[in-house]
């Protein structure tokens, strides 16, 4: 009988992440059989699918809100339908307030449970780390430090390092890039990263748009560059620069479908919507603004929480302010223009910055996929939970 591993992604990075995995576990089980809530590349790599994995993809307490009956009848769907597959392991792949219940409910009932990416405890919430054990026999984190914080609390947890550090070269080829997207190897681009979820496009991407006016009345040679993550965003994104434009008037902005990892490679500076792509951003040794905003409500409840004085990864991993946040209030286009601007004249600036992600990258390149699945392999050869 084959092995049976259950695996759930809540968003794309999640699903990039769960298909390396499968990709590398497959060398331990070919003929393993992958199923849970899986997104395009996951279904890719063999991965049956029970829902849509957008459905999934919130952002934010408000947002949570509005879509918490939805998210709760399909978790309670899933665990009825993993309780009766019985798989050998159930692997968690970030989203944590979705995966953790399940895994809880499936460790009480002898399932093996792991996470794949931990949740940020270091940042705000940091007793969860108990419940956590409570839900999980191992969890893989993608970041050296978060390690000693599970072994403080009795909790399996080893460093794997990043996929995306892996797949992405240290050192960046420019031209080549440009080569790609058919960009002058002359001109000077803004790469412009709104977020991969609705409710941060539709917040952040007018403030983008606005900061790239101001900035077109200093720098007229400037070109915006826009990757959507997924087709809905391309068409949101299509969609919402027709009026903006109508609004403000025509920019040169130029639209394009996924890529993001080559429009951040190819272009001067970028404006980003803090999130995965942040980090993305800092393995491709792009120099960066960090923004974003969320509804008041989300807002206030996490700057009570927060335990750190940074949100972006480049800052976490860091330790100190390496890129310009603009949050909440502070995220206007006066301020974002003026942090790219600096980033386009500053030559000391950006090479400290690009120095800077050189190391983090060295430091999170591991072959994270191969080491997460031996640690995977490792977790069901010990038998039965």
């Amino acid at each position: 009988m084959s092995l049976k591993i259950a695996l759930v992604a809540g968003e794309k990075s999640g699903d990039r992440l769960g298909a390396r995995l499968i990709q590398a576990l497959k060398t331990y089980y070919p003929d393993a059989k992958f199923f849970g809530i899986a997104g395009p590349e996951m279904q890719a790599e063999g991965c049956q699918t029970m829902v849509d994995m957008d459905r999934l993809s919130v952002m934010g307490l408000a947002e949570v809100l509005r879509r918490l009956p939805e998210l709760l009848k399909i978790r309670k769907q899933l665990i009825k339908k993993l309780l009766a597959d019985q798989p050998d392991i159930y692997i968690g792949i970030d989203a944590p307030d979705f995966n953790l219940p399940i895994a809880r409910k499936l460790k009480r009932a002898g399932i093996k449970t792991m996470h794949f990416v931990s949740p940020s405890i270091w940042a705000w919430r940091g007793e969860r780390v108990y419940s956590i054990g409570e839900s999980i026999h191992h969890m893989l984190t993608l970041f050296p430090f978060e390690v000693p914080i599970y072994e403080k609390a009795g909790v399996a947890a080893s460093f794997v390092g990043h996929p995306t550090a892996d797949d992405i070269p240290v050192i960046v080829d420019h031209k080549l890039a440009r080569a790609k997207l058919d960009l002058d190897v002359a001109g000077r681009y803004i790469a412009v990263l709104p977020g991969s979820r609705e409710s941060e496009v539709k917040r952040m991407l007018p403030v983008y748009c606005m900061a790239a006016k101001i900035l077109l009345a200093k720098y007229p040679d400037l070109t915006f560059v826009i990757p959507a993550a997924t087709g809905s965003r391309y068409e949101q994104i299509y969609a919402l620069l027709k009026t903006l434009q109508k609004q403000h008037g025509e920019l040169p902005i130029q639209l394009v479908f996924g890529q993001a990892e080559t429009v951040l490679q190819a272009t001067n500076a970028a404006m980003v919507t803090s999130g995965t792509v942040a980090l993305e951003a800092l393995f491709c040794k792009q120099p960066m603004v960090v923004a974003y905003k969320v509804s008041a409500l989300t807002y206030h409840w996490a700057k009570r929480k927060m335990l750190i004085d940074f949100v972006s990864l480049p800052n976490i991993l860091a330790g100190r302010e390496l890129v310009k946040e603009r949050l909440q209030h502070d995220a206007t286009p006066e301020q974002i223009a003026d942090d790219v601007e600096r980033l386009l004249v500053d030559t000391e600036l950006r090479e400290h910055m690009q120095e800077s992600f050189c190391f983090i990258h060295r430091q999170l390149r591991r072959d994270a996929s191969r080491r997460a699945a031996e640690l995977v392999h490792q977790e069901v050869s010990k038998g039965a939970a």
